[in-house]
Formats: structure tokens, C-alpha cells, sequence
């Protein structure tokens, strides 16, 4: 038997009734109406005469459509296809053409986008808006609902059924990471159906109220358009918990989270690292009692650093700091548990079952040695990179007979088997013919009392080839560049990864899921 998304929230939403299934800024959506309205809307996708496999472009902020139009997509056997909502025009007009969507649905606050594209990119595809006053040869989302049947629509779904997840790099345009349902849904429920993941097995999980889950309300902190938010959003769809999500068009607020877990009780969040992390510590300075109800916080994308996580523990020390090194192309590579009981370095991970080091000849690196390697990960992984048959070839290897995924991300194995994260190859700096990973040195400047932020690049140097350079988010006179490089060789770092050059700026640009936007600290540094 097969398993798809499709069929399990067919299975489980009717049952669930009237319990919540997405609290949202406009109220909220019960079990029952949800499967309802993804019925509807899942006709209402195949009325654009789309066909199993087709893509539906998602171009939208958090909010409850999202999931909705997510829960559609896999009912009507098509593939969602993420759009970063900060994109203008040429890059959205580059990822609807790639993925080649059938379907666009976008917020109303995006329109002006959309407008700006050339008329040939969306020629002979259908427009949904969500929200506002739809123009002239574009649906609304809600008529659109309210036009369709929203009895179930008994497809024969697959085990294969694509979902797209574009993955944003540091060069370039993002590309298109293909999953089967099936093995996404492998990831996520294997380690609790070892006897074999079905559509009938993960129902039946769904259904044991005796079974013990890390949380059954969770806010999703971070943007849906992104992949840690996104397989947030489908556990816990297929989990049949409650999703509490809200507006995120102006980025990350912290204070209003905190509102959002003591209003609905939230007993999970996932995060992006210090990025988020900071934030809410410095909301949580007057009301420390509005995480009482969290059981776990969760992260991954971004360094998540030890005395954040310490600082959180001393607010509320019933938590789990759950830190997962994982990424679009390889899933579930590591994780750390941080307690009041304490918890492992900064970028320090236990490597999951699939996981393996190996160093540049495909050997696996020997723990202790302090070699740099390569994480790989087998078991259940993407299909490949879609209309990118080299990067798939190079990313997706085969070693004595197992494939694995490499995304890139490059550590040292400590004798215990805990790996030490470094960062991407790509991200490298060479100087002076010595190899410095930026997070490495972003880890070490972040310990400094006044740093609230921090990202390291290499930049040309006529004497190095590549000098390392830090833009620090700081107090204005809270730091200064020969402090800071005095800070760093108290025992901190070796000389040549102290930043050559440091710039002070108040706000450090990142992205809107929190990751870091390198291009941008380029610039800040002129």
C-alpha cells in the first residue's frame, strides 16, 4: 500500500469534526469545514484544466489559505510550487515558467507584481487572488470556493504524487526540489511506523489518543513559502492537529506571537534560529509568563546559539529546544535537545540514522580525526532537482550501492559521533589559500555581549585573494571593529578567521524566513 496526503486528510478531516484545524487572524476553521472548503478548492484547480502532476504557484503571505490551497493541491493530485513573497517581478516570472504552474494564486498585496510581468508569462494560465477586489480574467479564492462541489472527490491518488519546494541558494535562482508524497510522508511518521508507512497506518496514528505527541497546537513562526514552516504545516495537517498561523506581510513580530501562545494555548513554534529567537527574548522581558504553555520550540536554517537557547531555558525551563539540521534536498540529517538539564555547543548535532560523513575521495570520515567532511543522507529523499539533471546528478550520489543526498553542508566528526557543523562549501572563504566557513565565525562574534547579529563573507583582497569581513548588528558605541577583533583572538578563533574588516550597522537585512542574506551584507559593506 501507498501513501499520499491526499487520502489521509480525506480520511481524518471529516472525523475530526468541530475541532480546530487552522486558528487564523479571521477566526477559525474547524476540521469539518476545512475538508470542505479543500474539496472545493481542489475542484476548483481542476476546472483550470489541470492534470495529476501539474503545479499550482503559490504566491502568498501565512495565513490559513495557504494551508488550504496546500491540503487542495494534494487532494487534486497536483504539486504545490513555493514563490518567495519578497521576489519582483523578473524572479517570480522566472519560478512560474520554470515550474511551468498551471494555477497562480496570489495575495491581493502582490498583485502590482504580477502586473509588472511580461504579458507572456502568465498567458493561458489561471489567476486566483486571495483577498481584495480580483481584476478582469482573475478568480477570487473564496467565489472559487463557493462555486465548487465540496463532497470528497475520490481520486486514485499515488504513492509518487510530486510536491515542489523551491529552494532558495546563495547565487542564482532557486531550484525546484521534487519529493513523492509517499517519501515525504516516510520522513516524517518512520520512526513511529516502523513496521511500514501506509495511508491506513498514519490514520490510525492520527486516531490513537494514547499515543504521546510533542505538541497538538503549534504556531507556525516562520514563512510557509520556505521548507521548515512548510513541513510544519503538513505534519501537522496529517497529524490532524491544530495550525495556528497569522499575517507575516511585515515580517517577523515578536510581541504578537507571544500573543498568539497565550491566547490559544500553543504547546509548539517553529523558529528561525537567533534570528527569531532574539526577538522573542526581548518581548519576553515584561511577560515571561506568556510561553507557559510551550512544551517545545523548534528551529532549523539558521545558527540557533547556545546562550539564546540558555536564556530561554532560564524564562521557561519545562521546554525542549529542539535545534534540526535538515534541508530541502535531505531531511531529518541531525538534531540536538537543549533542556534546563543543559545541551550541546553551538552548530553541535546527533546525526540521524541515515546520516554519514565523507571526506572528498567518498570515504567516511573517521571520528575524532578532525577531518572536514561532507554530510550525506540516505533513506528517504527528492526525486531529483526539477529541469536540472546535472545539479541533480551531482547532489543526489550513489556510494557501495546506497544513494545518498549531499546539499552541501560541510562538518568535522567528533569522537563521540556528534558532528560540528561548519557551513556550506559554497559559502567557503578562502585566504591566503586557508579555508574559514563563514557560520563559524558568525558563532564566534555572536558570543560577544553587544552583538545581537551577525554575517561574515569573503570579500577580494589584493594580499589574501579573499578576506574575511563581518557586518555585526549592534547598540551604536555598544562595539568597536578593534574591540571586537581583540574579543575574537582571546582564545575565540585562529588569526586568519578573525574578520579582516568589520562593519556596525543597527539592523542586520535577512531574509523573511530569518536565513541569511549574504548579497545584502555584501553590500553593507560597500
Amino acid at each position: 500500500m501507498g501513501t499520499n496526503f491526499g487520502d489521509i486528510l480525506d480520511a481524518i478531516g471529516p472525523a475530526l469534526g468541530n475541532k480546530p484545524a487552522i486558528v487564523h487572524d479571521g477566526g477559525v476553521t474547524t476540521w469539518a469545514e476545512f475538508d470542505r472548503r479543500t474539496n472545493a478548492l481542489a475542484r476548483a484547480l481542476l476546472d483550470a484544466d489541470a492534470a495529476p502532476g501539474d503545479r499550482v504557484a503559490f504566491f502568498l503571505f501565512n495565513g490559513a489559505e495557504y494551508l488550504e490551497l496546500l491540503a487542495a493541491t494534494f487532494k487534486a493530485r497536483l504539486a504545490h510550487a513555493n514563490i518567495n513573497y519578497r521576489y519582483v517581478a523578473h524572479e517570480v516570472a522566472h519560478l512560474v515558467a520554470d515550474a511551468d504552474a498551471r494555477v497562480v494564486v496570489f495575495d491581493h498585496r502582490l498583485a502590482g507584481v504580477l502586473a509588472d510581468l511580461d504579458d507572456d508569462v502568465l498567458a493561458g494560465r489561471t489567476l486566483i487572488q486571495v483577498g481584495g477586489t480580483p481584476g478582469d480574467g482573475t478568480l477570487g479564492y473564496e467565489a472559487a470556493i463557493a462555486a465548487h462541489d465540496a463532497a470528497p472527490l475520490g481520486l486514485d491518488r499515488q504513492h509518487e504524487d510530486p510536491i515542489f519546494i523551491y529552494t532558495g541558494g546563495t547565487t542564482g535562482y532557486p531550484k525546484g526540489v521534487v519529493w513523492a508524497c509517499g517519501d515525504m510522508a516516510t520522513v516524517i511518521f518512520g520512526a513511529e511506523l516502523p513496521d511500514g508507512v501506509t495511508t491506513e497506518a498514519i490514520v490510525a496514528l492520527t486516531r490513537d489518543e494514547a499515543r504521546p505527541k510533542a505538541y497538538s497546537i503549534g504556531l507556525v513562526g516562520s514563512p510557509l513559502m520556505h521548507g521548515a514552516a512548510l513541513w510544519m504545516g503538513i505534519t501537522m495537517m496529517c497529524n490532524g492537529d491544530t495550525a495556528v498561523v497569522t499575517d507575516n506581510a511585515d515580517g517577523f513580530d515578536a510581541a504578537h506571537h507571544l500573543d498568539l501562545i497565550e491566547q490559544h494555548a500553543v504547546e509548539g513554534i517553529v523558529i528561525v534560529g537567533d534570528s527569531f529567537a532574539r526577538p522573542m527574548l526581548d518581548a519576553l522581558a515584561d511577560r515571561p509568563e506568556a510561553i507557559r504553555t510551550l512544551r517545545i520550540i523548534g528551529s532549523t536554517g539558521a545558527i540557533w546559539s547556545a546562550p539564546i537557547k540558555e536564556r530561554l531555558l532560564d524564562i521557561h525551563p519545562g521546554m525542549v529546544l529542539l535545534d534540526l539540521l535538515a534541508s530541502t534536498e535531505a531531511a531529518s540529517i541531525g538534531s540536538t535537545a537543549s533542556t534546563a538539564a543543559g545541551g550541546p555547543d553551538t552548530a553541535s548535532f546527533e546525526l540521524g540514522p541515515n546520516c554519514r560523513v565523507f571526506d572528498d575521495a567518498d570515504q567516511p570520515v573517521e571520528p575524532g580525526s578532525g577531518t572536514v567532511g561532507w554530510l550525506a543522507v540516505g533513506g528517504p529523499q527528492p526525486l531529483g532537482y526539477h529541469n536540472a539533471p546535472e545539479k541533480t546528478a551531482s547532489t543526489f550520489r550513489t556510494i557501495d550501492g546506497v544513494r545518498y543526498s549531499f546539499p552541501g553542508d560541510m562538518c568535522t566528526v567528533s569522537a563521540d559521533g556528534s558532528i560540528h557543523l561548519l557551513g556550506r562549501g559554497s559559502n567557503c572563504i578562502n585566504t591566503a589559500g586557508e579555508k574559514v566557513f563563514p557560520e563559524e565565525v558568525e558563532e564566534a562574534v555572536k558570543t560577544h555581549p553587544a552583538v545581537r547579529d551577525c554575517l561574515v563573507v569573503g570579500v577580494d583582497d589584493p594580499q589574501w585573494g579573499q578576506a574575511v569581513a563581518a557586518v555585526v548588528e549592534a547598540d551604536a558605541g555598544a562595539i568597536d571593529e578593534a574591540e571586537l577583533r581583540a574579543f575574537l583572538k582571546d582564545g575565540r578563533l585562529a588569526g586568519y578567521k578573525v574578520p579582516k574588516r568589520v562593519v556596525v550597522v543597527e539592523t542586520l537585512a535577512r531574509k523573511a524566513n530569518g536565513k541569511a542574506d549574504y548579497p545584502a551584507a555584501r553590500v553593507a559593506l560597500g
